[in-house]
């Protein structure tokens, strides 16, 4: 863990200093920040630091927007799940440097995500097992040499692999594109590639923890929507992610400790008007505030739902045609930590499915826990994004949790015992009024993600959060979209 503790994050503070220099001289302005996602509270962050008048706006009766640390039990923080944000990658070098600035360093621990964990158990095509077993009990099943003849031996199994991968990774359209690729030209590309490239590998290169290491050698074969999607999932599925010990909270509330002031929570915006020179923001229907400028942190899906005057219809169409994603959580509260017993022995990692709950997430194994009944734990039971969200939002709470105790009992039957489950929490994003989606995405959608459209700043109004990022869904993306607009304000 030294290299994750010991950072010098010579890129971000020469970021910073290159910030901290524009601001030399400059008079104190005063700046309404709207939302008070991570965000927002880094941007209010960096201007208080550099003297300028900050207030926060948070429609919720919390902050950390999708950063979302739920606790169960006696609250004392021990047995928690994230609803929201739940892992950062290595290279996240912005995120990295906040979490060091806010002595969170050392609560770092590696994520085990999925695919990672060998003695994780997968479903699919009907089949339950280890997913170490997964090359001779799954990969036969797809059949892909039916009515084909490779050239290479490599051919059927890493395609078989490389379609378990999207099938329990990926939304229902990114599996249909890459099911009408696969079929159309995809498999021979595969095989053309490992028969005269004469590629050799062993059984473990064609594990489901290797088949997205070696899709850089596919790459430029997929098509565009495609190519994007795989490099996220890439990220997601990597070695070298981490989690905060105690709750990925920790990031936002440790920000906002010199806030407190300056943050209001329980105030909904429900008005924009972009005057000559200021900024006319109406709150909760009946509450008018002035601001010289706005930093508006808000996802462009709950921002056209409010009523907007004086912006550009440019700049309307980017609001009212960015592409959201939805995504759902389940969390059940056990009562205790079966999956850690001698039958199964995973201690955390992830199990996938292509059924209801697609991903389901172990929590971080305690130091010194015994694996009795007096030691619960939080079991992150589905994870879900997409169209596939969206049918669980769909449901009605007693649908959801039955059709999820089914799919996980699959996996482990225990889940269905007598008062196994003490308590549960579900958050669709998708219907969350405060940011109706996950995240912005680049692989789907109506139009075109022109970044720079959404980037793009109205008189006195900027725009910062994930969707203003290339690292969207991410932690890194809310911050250097902050830190980014936090720079053009100064300027002024």
């Amino acid at each position: 863990m030294e290299k994750i503790w010991n950072r010098d994050f010579k890129k971000v503070r020469s970021y910073l200093s290159d910030i901290y220099a524009l601001n030399q001289n400059k008079m104190p302005k005063n700046i309404t920040i709207l939302g008070a996602g991570i965000s927002g509270l880094v941007a209010a962050h960096e201007l208080k630091k550099l003297n300028h008048n900050v207030r926060v706006i948070e429609a919720s009766n919390r902050i950390g927007g999708r950063i979302w640390t739920y606790r169960f039990g006696d609250k004392n923080g021990m047995h928690y799940g994230e609803l929201g944000a739940m892992r950062i990658p290595f290279n996240h070098e912005f995120t990295h440097y906040y979490v060091h600035q806010m002595g969170l360093q050392h609560k770092l621990r590696k994520f085990i995500t999925v695919l990672q964990n060998s003695e994780c158990l997968i479903d699919v095509n009907n089949k339950v097992c280890r997913l170490k077993d997964a090359i001779d009990d799954i990969y036969p099943r797809y059949e892909l040499s039916k009515n084909r003849n490779f050239r290479s031996k490599y051919t059927e199994p890493f395609a078989a692999g490389l379609k378990t991968v999207v099938d329990v990774m990926s939304p229902r359209e990114i599996r249909e594109v890459f099911a009408a690729d696969l079929n159309n030209h995809l498999l021979d590309t595969i095989d053309t590639l490992f028969y005269e490239k004469n590629i050799q590998l062993k059984e473990d290169d064609l594990s489901l923890s290797n088949i997205l290491p070696m899709l850089s050698k596919l790459k430029g074969n997929f098509k565009n929507v495609l190519n994007t999607y795989i490099k996220h999932i890439i990220l997601e599925s990597g070695s070298e992610l981490y989690q905060i010990v105690g709750g990925m909270d920790q990031l936002p509330h440790n920000i906002a400790k010199d806030l407190q002031e300056e943050i209001r929570l329980n105030a909904e915006v429900t008005g924009i008007k972009l005057e000559d020179n200021r900024v006319k923001i109406t709150i909760n229907d009946n509450e008018q505030i002035y601001s010289d400028i706005v930093l508006c942190t808000i996802p462009f899906s709950v921002l056209r739902e409010m009523k907007l005057e004086g912006f550009s219809e440019e700049k309307l169409d980017v609001i009212n045609n960015l592409t959201y994603m939805g995504a759902s959580k389940v969390l059940f509260y056990c009562k205790d930590r079966f999956w850690e017993n001698d039958k199964y022995q995973i201690k955390e990692g992830a199990s996938v499915s292509d059924q209801f709950i697609r991903q389901t997430y172990y929590p971080i194994t305690l130091d010194g826990a015994s694996n009795n009944k007096e030691n619960p734990g939080v079991l992150l039971a589905s994870y879900v994004i997409g169209e596939d969200s969206d049918y669980v939002a769909s449901l009605n709470s007693n649908e959801q949790i039955n059709m999820i105790k089914k799919s996980v009992g699959r996996f482990h039957p225990e889940i269905e015992d007598k008062d196994m489950i003490q308590d549960i929490a579900v958050v669709s994003w998708e219907k969350q009024k405060w940011t109706r989606g996950c995240s912005g995405v680049m692989w789907i959608g109506r139009k075109k993600y022109n970044l720079e459209a959404v980037i793009k700043s109205e008189k006195q109004m900027f725009f910062a959060g994930e969707h203003c990022s290339p690292d969207n869904a991410w932690i890194e993306g809310a911050i250097t979209s902050a830190l980014s607009q936090v720079a053009k304000i100064i300027q002024l």
